[in-house]
Protein backbone atom coordinates (compact mmCIF):
# COMPACT_ATOMS: atom_id res chain seq x y z
CA UNK A 1 0.00 0.00 0.00
CA UNK A 2 2.89 2.30 0.87
CA UNK A 3 4.53 1.80 -2.84
CA UNK A 4 1.19 3.03 -4.34
CA UNK A 5 0.38 5.80 -2.73
CA UNK A 6 4.60 6.78 -3.59
CA UNK A 7 3.40 5.84 -7.07
CA UNK A 8 0.47 8.33 -6.97
CA UNK A 9 2.59 11.17 -4.89
CA UNK A 10 4.83 11.05 -8.14
CA UNK A 11 2.82 11.02 -10.38
CA UNK A 12 1.53 14.14 -8.87
CA UNK A 13 4.53 15.39 -8.31
CA UNK A 14 5.27 15.05 -11.93
CA UNK A 15 2.21 16.90 -12.71
CA UNK A 16 2.66 19.40 -10.22
CA UNK A 17 -0.28 19.09 -8.48
CA UNK A 18 1.48 17.38 -5.21
CA UNK A 19 1.21 20.23 -2.74
CA UNK A 20 -2.35 20.70 -3.81
CA UNK A 21 -3.05 17.29 -3.22
CA UNK A 22 -1.45 17.55 0.40
CA UNK A 23 -3.21 20.53 0.70
CA UNK A 24 -6.41 18.91 0.27
CA UNK A 25 -5.69 16.20 2.48
CA UNK A 26 -4.66 18.69 5.38
CA UNK A 27 -7.75 20.54 5.25
CA UNK A 28 -9.43 16.99 5.56
CA UNK A 29 -7.24 16.41 8.79
CA UNK A 30 -6.96 19.47 10.75
CA UNK A 31 -9.78 18.79 12.62
CA UNK A 32 -8.35 16.38 13.90
CA UNK A 33 -5.07 17.93 14.64
CA UNK A 34 -6.99 21.43 16.35
CA UNK A 35 -9.93 21.00 18.27
CA UNK A 36 -13.23 23.16 18.35
CA UNK A 37 -13.52 26.10 17.83
CA UNK A 38 -10.36 26.74 16.94
CA UNK A 39 -10.52 24.88 13.57
CA UNK A 40 -13.54 27.23 12.63
CA UNK A 41 -11.18 30.29 12.74
CA UNK A 42 -8.87 28.97 10.54
CA UNK A 43 -8.47 28.48 6.92
CA UNK A 44 -5.48 26.59 5.46
CA UNK A 45 -5.12 29.05 1.54
CA UNK A 46 -2.08 27.59 0.38
CA UNK A 47 0.96 25.06 0.67
CA UNK A 48 4.03 26.16 -1.74
CA UNK A 49 7.66 25.03 -1.51
CA UNK A 50 6.79 23.60 1.50
CA UNK A 51 5.15 26.90 3.13
CA UNK A 52 1.90 26.42 4.61
CA UNK A 53 -0.38 29.86 4.67
CA UNK A 54 -2.68 29.98 7.01
CA UNK A 55 -6.20 32.65 7.41
CA UNK A 56 -6.94 33.64 10.82
CA UNK A 57 -10.12 35.64 11.53
CA UNK A 58 -8.05 37.15 14.79
CA UNK A 59 -5.12 38.79 16.33
CA UNK A 60 -5.48 36.69 19.32
CA UNK A 61 -5.89 33.40 17.63
CA UNK A 62 -2.98 33.92 15.41
CA UNK A 63 -0.64 34.64 18.70
CA UNK A 64 -1.94 31.15 20.16
CA UNK A 65 -0.90 29.28 17.06
CA UNK A 66 2.30 31.42 16.55
CA UNK A 67 3.13 30.17 20.46
CA UNK A 68 2.75 26.06 18.86
CA UNK A 69 4.55 26.90 16.42
CA UNK A 70 6.86 23.66 16.32
CA UNK A 71 4.37 21.50 17.79
CA UNK A 72 2.50 22.29 14.61
CA UNK A 73 5.28 22.06 12.41
CA UNK A 74 5.88 18.47 14.08
CA UNK A 75 2.61 17.29 13.48
CA UNK A 76 2.29 19.09 9.66
CA UNK A 77 5.81 17.30 8.81
CA UNK A 78 4.64 14.66 7.35
CA UNK A 79 2.55 16.43 4.44
CA UNK A 80 5.70 17.96 3.46
CA UNK A 81 5.19 21.15 5.56
CA UNK A 82 8.50 23.06 6.57
CA UNK A 83 7.62 26.49 7.71
CA UNK A 84 4.29 28.31 8.95
CA UNK A 85 2.75 32.00 7.74
CA UNK A 86 0.01 33.39 9.35
CA UNK A 87 -2.24 36.40 7.82
CA UNK A 88 -5.11 37.67 9.59
CA UNK A 89 -8.00 37.39 7.30
CA UNK A 90 -11.69 36.24 6.43
CA UNK A 91 -12.04 32.47 6.78
CA UNK A 92 -13.00 30.43 4.13
CA UNK A 93 -16.14 28.10 5.68
CA UNK A 94 -16.03 25.06 3.91
CA UNK A 95 -19.57 23.36 2.95
CA UNK A 96 -20.08 19.54 3.10
CA UNK A 97 -21.92 19.90 0.23
CA UNK A 98 -21.18 17.47 -2.76
CA UNK A 99 -20.01 19.38 -6.14
CA UNK A 100 -22.29 19.15 -8.91
CA UNK A 101 -22.07 16.79 -11.42
CA UNK A 102 -19.30 17.67 -14.15
CA UNK A 103 -19.81 16.45 -17.84
CA UNK A 104 -17.90 14.09 -19.80
CA UNK A 105 -14.04 15.02 -19.17
CA UNK A 106 -12.24 16.32 -23.05
CA UNK A 107 -9.34 14.53 -22.44
CA UNK A 108 -9.60 10.37 -21.26
CA UNK A 109 -7.21 9.09 -18.58
CA UNK A 110 -5.04 5.79 -19.46
CA UNK A 111 -6.53 3.20 -17.29
CA UNK A 112 -3.74 2.68 -15.42
CA UNK A 113 -3.96 5.96 -13.86
CA UNK A 114 -7.82 5.10 -13.08
CA UNK A 115 -7.53 1.89 -11.23
CA UNK A 116 -4.36 3.25 -8.89
CA UNK A 117 -6.55 6.02 -7.98
CA UNK A 118 -9.88 3.84 -7.57
CA UNK A 119 -7.66 1.00 -5.90
CA UNK A 120 -5.83 2.89 -3.02
CA UNK A 121 -8.30 6.48 -2.83
CA UNK A 122 -11.46 5.44 -0.66
CA UNK A 123 -12.90 8.90 -0.52
CA UNK A 124 -15.02 9.95 -3.67
CA UNK A 125 -14.76 13.23 -2.87
CA UNK A 126 -11.00 13.22 -3.11
CA UNK A 127 -10.96 10.33 -5.65
CA UNK A 128 -13.22 13.02 -8.21
CA UNK A 129 -10.81 16.27 -6.77
CA UNK A 130 -7.72 13.96 -7.98
CA UNK A 131 -9.08 12.68 -11.27
CA UNK A 132 -10.31 15.85 -11.96
CA UNK A 133 -6.51 17.82 -11.05
CA UNK A 134 -4.98 15.04 -13.03
CA UNK A 135 -7.40 15.54 -16.36
CA UNK A 136 -6.86 19.44 -16.20
CA UNK A 137 -3.04 19.35 -15.86
CA UNK A 138 -3.47 16.74 -18.89
CA UNK A 139 -5.50 18.94 -21.10
CA UNK A 140 -3.34 22.17 -20.02
CA UNK A 141 -0.14 19.64 -21.33
CA UNK A 142 -1.53 18.19 -24.38
CA UNK A 143 -1.43 20.45 -27.33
Amino acid sequence: MKRAVEDIEEILKQLGLLEEYRLELLRRKIKTLLKEPIDRHLYLSSLKDGQLVIIVDSRQLMFTLKSLEQELLNSLKEFGVKSLRFRIGRVRIEKDISPPSEPERAISLPPDILTIVDNYIKDKALKQTIIKAISASMSRHSG
